[in-house]
């Protein structure tokens, strides 16, 4: 017996579901999909992806990068 997914998930993939077209396209960046999408998904599993902490960032649990392009995109490889 699989568990439900949280209502945050299905209020999440309805979302993506409305505007598909926007999220498949070249011009969605990595940082859009992550802070709409995979860190409030992963916070409604009760990670914590903006860790409060007052450590330093490279104490932290959670660090965020910086992505340079590499030049391709999925559709290329």
């Amino acid at each position: 017996m699989s568990t439900p997914a949280p209502d945050a998930v299905k209020r999440l993939a309805d979302r993506f579901d409305q505007d598909r077209k926007v999220f498949l396209s070249p011009d969605y960046k990595e940082e859009q999909l992550r802070a709409e999408f995979l860190n409030p998904f992963y916070e409604s599993l009760g990670w914590d992806m903006e860790s409060g902490s007052s450590l330093i960032e490279i104490l932290e649990s959670v660090i965020h990068a910086h992505v340079a392009p590499l030049g391709f995109t999925a559709e290329t490889v």
